[in-house]
């Protein structure tokens, strides 16, 4: 019976072990500053980003853009009567 109790002893050891081994393996030191807080941060903070170069573009293609485009149609426009004068 205490054989019996040692090989049950040696047996939970050796499955602890490879428990703490397989532990280690998956453990990542570098992770510890990454927890969900930071990374949903992070996220954020990315997304407010992105955000604020989506809105610069927007007002930069509805407003300055929109004004250049109407300018070169009226040149275009004024050079095609010119064309057609003196044709």
């Amino acid at each position: 019976n205490n054989n019996n109790n040692n090989n049950n002893n040696n047996n939970n050891n050796n499955n602890n072990n490879n428990n703490k081994s397989r532990i280690r393996l998956i453990r990542r030191p570098h992770w510890a500053p990454y927890t969900a807080t930071t990374i949903w941060n992070t996220l954020l903070g990315s997304t407010l980003h992105l955000a604020e170069a989506h809105a610069t573009l927007s007002d930069i293609f509805s407003k300055q853009m929109v004004q250049r485009l109407a300018d070169m149609d009226e040149d275009a426009v004024r050079l095609h009567k010119q064309l057609l004068i003196l044709s």
